[in-house]
């Protein structure tokens, strides 16, 4: 196990204590550090960015050649951090514990240690791992957080305003679509210098506020909660694909909520979102589609279209057919051939 200690809290400083580590020069341009990591070592760099309000950006993209920590461990305050997991995983655990949290892809997490503990980042040998962690002063950033956190919910303005770190706090979850979307624009971005740092610091604050509003609404009730995360985006487009392929197949909303391992409402909640359509409706116009295109472009009779696409009863695939188009499928099937 390699350990990295690092004696230092801000951002400026943490970068130059891992380039006295590494023995490799620090590149700065506008107050924005980075550290590249020498090859005897692993690849990719570490940079980040602190802010005059109290606030920071730290961004990992590393691949260590052997299990290695970044041990955090400055007897002082440390910031509360946001971290997000781009790429790869990670894992977290506060100094004066033993117990590990890992953090995956698509995943968040918002930490604080009490006192004057740190924090230990542990990367596995031969893994890349790409993720960044807001640094927040609670201390030097008090006077925005008393007029910001106004509706805020309880434990989370507990958080924010526990400037002397007399609480730990840890939440993990998936951040949310609109997370995943900022995170892609900063990627891309491609300006330097001044106008990177203006961009990096809305970034941040950005960052901030719609972590505060994800945590709000995680909080709510599954029926409640409006955020889709990216991991139940994915699994939202795992069952659109599922109904694609097994058009055939009796298909359902429980069904699928099982397969895909999302709760039922907010299966629901994620096709009304991307589709505007209920799970029911979307498979109806999937295999309504799917007939139009048979019926064009094919022999079958209409029974072996029926059972293509999963419709045991003729009647009903002809009422249904005929409610959408106007015309029974027979109908169909002899206007496109007189065309």
């Amino acid at each position: 196990m390699q350990a990295i200690n690092i004696n230092a809290i801000p951002v400026d400083e943490i970068l130059f204590d891992l380039g006295k580590f590494f023995n490799v020069r620090v590149v700065e341009s506008c107050n924005e550090y980075k550290v590249k990591l020498p090859s005897s070592i692993g690849e990719g760099d570490i940079s980040g960015i602190q802010f005059e309000n109290g606030l920071g950006l730290l961004q990992y993209n590393c691949n260590f050649y052997q299990d290695t920590e970044i041990r955090l461990v400055k007897s002082n305050i440390h910031s509360l951090k946001f971290i997000y997991v781009l790429n790869g995983s990670l894992e977290h655990r506060f100094s004066n514990e033993d117990e590990s949290h890992v953090i995956d892809q698509y995943q968040h997490a918002i930490v604080a240690s009490e006192e004057k503990n740190g924090h230990i980042l542990k990367f596995s040998k031969g893994k890349s791992t790409c993720f960044s962690s807001i640094e927040l002063d609670r201390k030097k950033y008090q006077d925005k957080i008393s007029c910001e956190l106004k509706g805020v919910d309880s434990d989370l303005s507990k958080v924010f305003n526990d400037i002397e770190a007399k609480n730990t706090f840890y939440d993990k979850g998936y951040y949310s679509l609109k997370i995943a979307d900022i995170f892609n624009e900063m990627n891309t971005y491609k300006n330097r210098d001044f106008i990177r740092k203006l961009f990096l610091e809305g970034f941040t604050v950005q960052m901030l506020a719609e972590e505060i509003l994800q945590y709000e609404d995680s909080k709510k009730s599954e029926e409640n909660s409006k955020l889709l995360t990216k991991y139940e985006l994915g699994a939202i487009r795992e069952a659109v694909l599922y109904i694609e392929e097994n058009i055939s197949k009796e298909l359902n909303v429980k069904l699928l909520s099982k397969l895909v391992g999302l709760n039922q409402n907010k299966l629901q909640y994620g096709f009304k979102k991307l589709y505007g359509s209920t799970v029911h409706n979307y498979i109806i116009d999937f295999r309504l589609r799917l007939v139009k295109t048979l019926l064009s472009n094919t022999d079958l009779q209409i029974g072996e279209i029926a059972d293509k696409i999963g419709i045991n009863s003729k009647s009903y695939f002809t009422k249904i057919f005929k409610e959408r188009y106007g015309l029974t499928p027979i109908e169909f099937k002899k206007k496109q051939q007189h065309q």
